[in-house]
């Protein structure tokens, strides 16, 4: 908001504290109600409110069961109280984050409306205006009135206008609210008012279609049209048409930024808008559509990812992981598919298990249990043996998944939306492409017992839809998840069926039973029943009767704790990487496995004699013009520039040395021959076709980065144990310096020693053509 404002919460029906609220209708400037009934006495309450000097918001909730409030109601209460439409927000099937913005738009609106001239009441001024409502002030109490005494020395009034200029300015915005968070989305019309996106969304090239990107699917998206600099990337407007939103959240997420998943379109209607209308609440109650309400951002991200090349998915995940949201595993195919049909475990691929782009995301974690020396594990996450959590619903479910979990993984008063929910902004919109969407995000334990969650590292999966329609996904999940946790509202035969066949599976199984519904449909003997049939312990099952979010959040922490050290030490969990060879059992593909990705692999051979162990003797048999040569050849530019050790010695015969000094040194490289493994690495880069080149590097890059990390790991907890005697271990801690240093190989050194080779090539030429003049 622009301006600083006080917020009151009143707990408790108002009309039973009627003191109470008379008193907040004198003193605020607005007075925000919410009502689920309207009858003959809410309506006498709220006309006597009407009188006073605050302005009357009504929020009428009808997202419930039985509609209680018709359009006809409100308008009959509007026209009674003398209110106007803008003052009424309804709230149908509209989700939270939408109701949110309506709030704050009109609270902006309250706050700008006054003039300037009138002054707002401070909490001091508040306490002579309440005893009129018979409620006492505990600063006029006998002891605190006798203490102020010792004060009453005459002093002159100040003006209500030099006691705000005289306040610190670091006191005048809370830290505990960012300011700026939330604006007042632009109002007015845009060009794409009148275009809807497809009714059901389902069909891959008739999003791709509606969000502009059919000149990209499929895979035609590259890093490096993404990293071209243009005006528009430079532009950071909101918005104002379906096509701007793919560009919008890749802007965004290569950019790191976390609020990525918010389209921010369309943008929301101005209460101006509604001023010139006849007070008719209907379209206040009507639900909105997929027209209306937007696109969900699970389909926008699904759309993005079947359209992007291998670089571009892997920069994608590397930037959601960095934001912490929740990653693509099992990616849909895109393919319209329907909704009330079954689909077989073997019927068609379904998705495509995202392996490749996971691969360069590299996590570290300190367990409570540490197994080796160090307490920080430091690893690739597709390798990392870590046990699987996976939470999946059956049918349609009250409860929203996505948010639990999220409440599950963050600390409390720390909610982090890792998982998309259908309370975040367009997150109720219905999903297309990206049902049946397998989600994954891991837990990383600090290795502190008073903060963690959980004591180990683990992985939990979120799969999109319903898990009967895509039994496909659901199998898969239940071969390699430690525990599959189900959200279910309705135990039905066909219901019975399908959870029979998972109880066989190697996966733990429960059951999140959810009977907070007006019509409870599932009973204690079916639950007693059911469980009999599947053979499953009482504690496999949490039911939510009347219980709040928080105990639910618990039972399920209670229950996640024991299944991740419930295996033994010896049997070691899946990676992601032995998951890719189980996941073709169920008819998904996986992107490494296709031959480009496989054909590219081929340059890592050149790593087969290296040793973890012994990268020095590596580094000076396969790059030999990296080593002593090299340095020895900076040094001599470095001189030629600085002019550092000339003496007494002209300029020109201290040149004429030094040029000798790196003749020597260039003749010598000549005299070495070039190795077998950097060979087949010149080839390969000489070699056409673009994409395999990148991706033939970006093997060769991960595979020593992997190798190198085995070894630098022990030498920087060698060298922080040294560190903190520093003074008597100078010599040891510049040894351990240059192990390091000798011990490092990645990409960059085959590169460097690439460009040796070259430089070495021009000299070879150059000597050749002086000795042909001479």
């Amino acid at each position: 908001f622009p301006e600083a404002a006080a917020f009151i919460n009143l707990r408790g029906d108002a009309e039973t504290y009627q003191g109470h609220t008379r008193f907040l209708a004198k003193v605020s400037a607005a007075l925000f109600i919410f009502i689920e009934i309207i009858g003959e006495k809410e309506i006498e309450f709220l006309t006597s409110l009407a009188q006073s000097p605050a302005k009357l918001f009504l929020i009428v909730n009808t997202h419930i069961g039985e509609q209680h409030i018709t359009p006809e109601q409100v308008k009959k209460l509007f026209k009674d109280l003398k209110l106007q439409p803008q003052q009424c927000i309804v709230r149908t099937n509209v989700n939270e984050a939408k109701l949110v913005e309506e709030l704050r738009s009109q609270i902006k609106q309250m706050i700008l409306m006054r003039d300037r001239d009138q002054s707002f009441l401070s909490l001091e001024q508040m306490g002579d205006i309440v005893r009129e409502s018979g409620i006492e002030v505990n600063e006029r109490q006998p002891e605190i009135e006798q203490a102020k005494d010792l004060t009453s020395e005459p002093q002159s009034e100040a003006d209500p206008g030099d006691s705000l200029g005289s306040e610190d300015p670091s006191h005048r915005h809370s830290q505990g609210f960012p300011q700026g968070l939330a604006g007042v989305p632009p109002a007015g019309n845009n060009q794409s008012e009148n275009v809807s996106p497809p009714q059901t969304a389902n069909n891959c090239s008739e999003l791709v279609r509606y969000l502009g990107l059919q000149d990209h699917y499929p895979h035609k998206l590259s890093l490096t049209s993404m990293r071209e600099v243009s005006w528009g990337k430079l532009d950071d407007s909101k918005p104002t048409r379906p096509e701007d939103l793919p560009w919008r959240f890749l802007q965004r997420i290569l950019s790191a930024n976390s609020l990525a998943r918010n389209p921010e379109w369309p943008p929301a209607q101005s209460c101006k808008d509604n001023e010139d209308e006849e007070e008719n609440f209907s379209h206040y109650f009507q639900a909105h559509g997929p027209g209306d309400s937007g696109i969900n951002p699970l389909d926008i991200i699904a759309a993005i990812f079947l359209c992007a090349d291998h670089s571009l998915q892997q920069e994608l995940m590397l930037k959601m992981s960095l934001c912490q949201l929740a990653l693509p595993f099992l990616l849909p195919d895109g393919h319209s598919y329907p909704r009330d049909k079954v689909r077989g475990p073997m019927e068609g691929p379904g998705a495509t298990l995202l392996l490749w782009a996971m691969r360069p995301i590299v996590k570290m974690w300190c367990p409570q249990s540490p197994t080796g020396n160090s307490p920080v594990v430091e690893m690739p996450i597709v390798t990392a043996p870590v046990p699987t959590v996976s939470f999946l619903r059956l049918g349609r479910c009250t409860v929203s998944k996505s948010r639990v979990l999220n409440l599950t993984l963050s600390q409390t008063q720390l909610q982090q939306n890792i998982f998309l929910h259908s309370g975040m902004e367009c997150g109720n919109v219905p999903r297309g492409i990206s049902d049946g969407m397998a989600e994954i995000s891991w837990y990383l334990p600090s290795g502190k017992s008073n903060t963690d969650i959980f004591p180990e590292a683990a992985a939990f999966i979120n799969l999109r839809g319903d898990a009967e329609t895509f039994q496909g996904h659901t199998r898969f999940l239940a071969k390699v998840s430690a525990a599959l946790f189900i959200f279910i509202d309705v135990i039905g035969e066909k219901e019975r069926e399908f959870l029979t066949s998972l109880a066989q599976s190697p996966a733990k199984l429960f059951l999140i039973v959810n009977t907070y519904i007006s019509e409870q449909h599932i009973t204690p003997e079916q639950v007693k029943k059911l469980f009999k049939y599947l053979k499953l312990q009482r504690q496999q099952c949490i039911v939510r009767t009347n219980v709040n979010e928080a105990k639910l959040v618990e039972e399920l922490r209670s229950q996640v704790k024991q299944v991740i050290p419930m295996r033994d030490r010896d049997q070691s969990f899946l990676s992601l990487e032995q998951m890719g060879d189980i996941v073709r059992e169920s008819g998904i593909q996986v992107d490494e496995h296709q031959p480009e990705i496989q054909r590219a692999k081929d340059l890592t051979k050149i790593l087969g004699s290296l040793d973890p162990a012994d990268i020095t003797g590596y580094k000076k048999r396969v790059l030999p013009f990296h080593g002593e040569p090299w340095q020895g050849l900076s040094k001599v530019e470095k001189e030629k520039s600085r002019m550092k050790l000339r003496g007494d010695r002209s300029t020109e015969k201290y040149n004429q040395e030094l040029d000798q000094d790196k003749k020597r040194i260039r003749e010598a490289q000549l005299r070495q021959s070039l190795s077998e493994e950097m060979q087949m690495f010149i080839d390969h880069l000489t070699c056409p076709g673009g994409d395999d080149r990148a991706i033939s590097l970006q093997w060769l890059k991960l595979m020593l980065d992997s190798k190198s990390r085995q070894i630098m790991a022990g030498l920087r907890r060698d060298y922080k144990e040294l560190s903190k005697d520093s003074k008597q271990k100078v010599k040891e801690l510049k040894d351990m310096d240059q192990k390091m240093t000798d011990s490092s190989l990645g990409l960059e050194h085959f590169m460097r020693e690439l460009g040796q080779v070259y430089e070495l090539s021009v000299t070879q030429h150059n000597i050749k053509q002086q000795t042909q003049i001479h």
